[in-house]
């Protein structure tokens, strides 16, 4: 029966000498049943000077205590278990040992922590903030850039809730409705967000949301994997730009209305010009008028270009601002 064992079984006297040594997994190290019986623990270890630790855990067991390590022998993993062995005077005579080939799931589980340790080496070199939630909004895991981004340490982040502790109250609303119908499927495996963040010194952030399902082995949507960029400069660069153009727009339109203006009172001008006695007075007054024209002429050519320039900046560069030249005139 110990032969078809699927482990290696042994047992050894006080002496550390083999007294048993049975089982399948005797084939994996290239032994036969029985093979190293009458054998010492220190001439099949080959360590006859200092110290083993295979042995140590057997005297170790000598002692009464029950012993559990795992042990490469050759390439070939054991979970080895120990146990003290007592005759009928319940005395320490030996020990009786039993070990299991764990090479695969051991091989399994460093892969495991290869690829999981690669995953984080990825989210860490990444320049972009990284996080994962669940669908009540905890934080599962935030990378390098994201700690340096909020100003706090990944162990302040982890387990937290993003709504109560990174959200201004007037991004609550939004951001919880997203949830709940990012988890109820509404938008399928991705989706986009845009809003005001806080971090650790409170000031507020605007971030741009790629949001993405993270699923479990059934298919069940369990998190959001979620990646943000930092657009504040840029949200302010656009307010600012759109800003500007409002301003030109009005600047414009109260031009287009002076030049009115003066031409309105160079008109009457010129006509009481020409109703006067004086023929000299009156044509050095219509030789100004002319001048002023002119000017007034180029002004309005100026401002035709101007008018130009604008309607070029909203079509290619997205100055999506509504002209309120009319408004002005009115």
């Amino acid at each position: 029966m110990t032969r078809q064992v699927p482990a290696t079984l042994w047992v050894v006297d006080r002496e550390l000498n083999y007294l048993l040594s049975e089982g399948k997994g005797l084939s994996l190290i290239g032994l036969t049943p029985g093979e190293v019986v009458g054998q010492n623990l220190h001439d099949f270890f080959q360590s006859h000077e200092g110290s083993h630790p295979a042995i140590d855990a057997h005297i170790r067991a000598l002692h009464g205590e029950e012993v559990t390590f795992e042990y490469d022998h050759n390439g070939v993993i054991f979970q080895t278990s120990l146990t003290p062995m007592t005759g009928p005077d319940h005395i320490i005579n030996g020990v009786i040992g039993i070990a299991y080939d764990i090479t695969e799931q051991v091989k399994a589980a460093e892969r495991v922590r290869f690829e999981r340790e690669r995953a984080h080496q990825y989210l860490n070199v990444a320049e972009v903030m990284i996080l994962a939630f669940d669908r009540h909004g905890t934080i599962t895991l935030i990378n390098r850039r994201g700690c340096e981004f909020l100003g706090l340490s990944h162990n302040e982040v982890i387990g937290k809730n993003w709504f109560d502790h990174f959200l201004p109250p007037s991004e609550w609303a939004q951001t919880r409705q997203f949830f709940h119908e990012f988890f109820q499927g509404w938008y399928g495996d991705c989706s986009r967000l845009k809003g005001e963040i806080l971090i650790s010194d409170g000031s507020p952030r605007f971030i741009s949301w790629f949001m993405h399902a993270i699923r479990s082995p059934s298919g069940k949507l369990i998190g959001i994997l979620a990646s943000g960029k930092d657009i504040t400069r840029e949200r302010q660069l656009e307010d600012e730009k759109t800003a500007a153009v409002r301003q030109i727009e009005k600047n414009m339109a109260k031009f287009a209305v002076l030049n009115d203006q003066i031409r309105n009172p160079l008109s009457i001008i010129l006509t009481l010009a020409s109703m006067s006695d004086d023929v000299e007075l009156a044509e050095k007054i219509s030789e100004q008028v002319a001048k002023i024209d002119s000017i007034v002429n180029d002004l309005d050519h100026r401002w035709m270009e101007s008018e130009k320039v604008l309607e070029f900046l909203r079509k290619h560069h997205n100055f999506n601002t509504a002209s309120i030249t009319d408004g002005e005139s009115k």
